[in-house]
């Protein structure tokens, strides 16, 4: 292999992402992560270098857990 399914794999997923409007979004660099291995695991090792003080204050503010890790901090 050469890389050319790997190329024609990103470009069509980058046109359709394109067409979708979320290209340059937040939303359009997590999706493909979802659907990879390595994506997975980059993303459980991020969720696990949170520090539990910043679950705790959520909590305390009284955030669920969606909440806790979909806003950004010092966001209301």
């Amino acid at each position: 292999m050469d890389g050319r399914i790997s190329r024609c794999t990103t470009t069509a997923v980058s046109s359709a992402f394109n067409q979708l409007g979320i290209y340059d979004s937040y939303f359009g660099m997590i999706i493909p992560l979802l659907a990879d291995a390595a994506g997975v695991f980059i993303m459980k090792n991020f969720f696990e270098s949170i520090p539990v003080s910043v679950e705790e204050q959520a909590k305390v503010d009284g955030a669920g857990t969606f909440r806790t890790f979909s806003r950004g901090p010092g966001t209301s």
